[in-house]
């Protein structure tokens, strides 16, 4: 092309080449013996851009002792893009995949040595305690969950990123979620001398389709926050509702409103931003700049949207509108109750976990509410196998990243067992890794379920009931 000059392949000192038969001389030049020539050629562009071109050429001897050369020069300029895409594209897959095993070994070291933290402080918690003893029991158990709560925010902010969140659509009811959440922050509030209310309408239509969970995680982060940053006033959940474009749609907007100090217009575009936090009259606040950004995430992953207007002085208000689906046949939920130690159909549990301090909080927090339960620990996949082999058990709680042979080997071989035996014993999967479940080995292993490291001991008792 007139208006470039040969790169890759050519002389670096080589000015514009006016005419392209002049590649021609790059055989005679590079190779002048060879019958048969090929070089990949690269051209700038005065607007800096690259063209590249494949040059193929062939080299004969005439009987009159010419020598004449002949080639193609091919352009391969859409061809050499999507190789390099293909290249970036491969990278970026592997840094994701690198960075993924990282987080999950990073949430591995983290979680259990919390969960041998928190699990001590329960068990302190249950004696018969000094007022200044159970104060700080109350001081570690505070200061605990929010360590926890910077390692959860990190790593759904990743999981987010990564596409690997999936939400759990199920049948629930609404105000009643509003009414707990409200129930279990308002000590926060109350704390603080704040009025915290929530509105609903009279009339609701009934139990709509989505994730509870997720959902109640949002809020739970904004309300928070408005408490958080709210001096004095109240802080207000607002619910309203209206007929979606199908006749099984509804549209939900939820409003929290504060009378806190109020968000500068500069800032508010940040607002969303990962790891941003704004500057206060009060630089002792708690957290890591990643809630909102969490929250507006997990809300566009719902299909809604959420917003903010804030004026300063005067307070803040999130809009969240969100479509829901109505559920068509409700479905009572069960009730949030424990057996007593009586009930649980477990005579003999098997419990695999390396960790010292952690076989001590499992033994000794089942021990207390199931006084008759036959505990034998495992601190490895041999042992435990071993176990199985001289013993029945009725369930097994299973760490699935051991020494040696890991978790789902194990879960694995010992389905193997006894010709079967073992094949539909219930195994429970104790991790530090929330996207388990998403795991090809988690199913092919025959693994029921996993409770999620530090774990609640209310959590342990009702899947352990769950499976008996």
């Amino acid at each position: 092309p007139d208006d470039a000059t040969t790169g890759t392949g050519a002389d670096p000192h080589a000015q514009r080449d006016h005419c392209p038969l002049r590649l021609l001389l790059h055989h005679y030049e590079q190779a002048p013996e060879a019958e048969f020539y090929q070089e990949n050629i690269e051209w700038q562009l005065d607007d800096g851009q690259s063209i590249y071109g494949l040059l193929n050429s062939h080299r004969s001897e005439q009987t009159s002792g010419m020598t004449i050369y002949t080639g193609t020069l091919q352009d391969v300029t859409l061809q050499k893009r999507a190789e390099e895409l293909q290249r970036a594209r491969d990278l970026a897959e592997e840094t994701a995949r690198v960075r993924e095993q990282v987080l999950a070994n990073v949430s591995h070291e983290l979680r259990t040595p919390m969960n041998a933290i928190l699990g001590m402080n329960n068990l302190l918690a249950t004696m018969d305690l000094t007022a200044e003893q159970r104060e700080c029991t109350d001081y570690i158990r505070e200061a605990s969950q929010v360590l926890l709560g910077i390692i959860n925010d990190i790593l759904l902010t990743s999981s987010l990123q990564q596409g690997t969140v999936e939400l759990e659509l199920a049948p629930f009811d609404l105000p009643l979620t509003i009414r707990r959440i409200v129930e279990l922050i308002k000590p926060k509030a109350d704390a603080k001398r704040l009025r915290l209310a929530y509105h609903l309408p009279e009339q609701w239509p009934g139990k709509v389709v989505g994730d509870k969970q997720r959902l109640s995680q949002v809020l739970f982060n904004i309300v928070g926050n408005a408490i958080k940053f709210t001096e004095q006033g109240a802080v207000n959940l607002r619910v309203q509702c209206q007929a979606g474009e199908q006749a099984d749609e509804l549209e939900v907007l939820i409003e929290v409103e504060d009378t806190g100090p109020g968000i500068a217009p500069e800032q508010q575009e940040q607002i969303f931003q990962p790891f941003v936090r704004l500057k206060q009259a009060k630089q002792n606040i708690e957290g890591t700049g990643l809630g909102l950004n969490i929250a507006q995430q997990l809300i566009q992953h719902m299909g809604g949207t959420i917003t903010l207007c804030s004026q300063l002085g005067v307070g803040t208000t999130f809009k969240i509108n969100l479509p829901l689906t109505l559920a068509t046949e409700p479905k009572e939920e069960p009730p949030n109750t424990r057996p007593a130690p009586r009930e649980l159909g477990l005579k003999r549990l098997l419990v695999v976990e390396d960790h010292p301090m952690n076989q001590i909080v499992i033994r000794r927090t089942l021990e207390k509410e199931f006084p008759q339960l036959d505990i034998q620990l495992a601190d490895s996949g041999e042992a435990a196998l071993e176990l199985v082999a001289a013993h029945d058990f009725d369930l097994i709680l299973m760490d699935l990243q051991l020494p040696g042979m890991d978790g789902y080997q194990t879960a694995t071989n010992i389905r193997r067992i006894a010709a079967g035996a073992y094949a539909h014993i219930p195994i429970l999967a104790m991790t530090a890794q929330a996207q388990v479940s998403h795991d090809e080995r988690y199913q092919q292993a025959g693994i029921a379920d996993y409770i999620l490291k530090p774990f609640d001991p209310q959590d342990l008792f009702a899947k352990l009931t769950q499976y008996t």
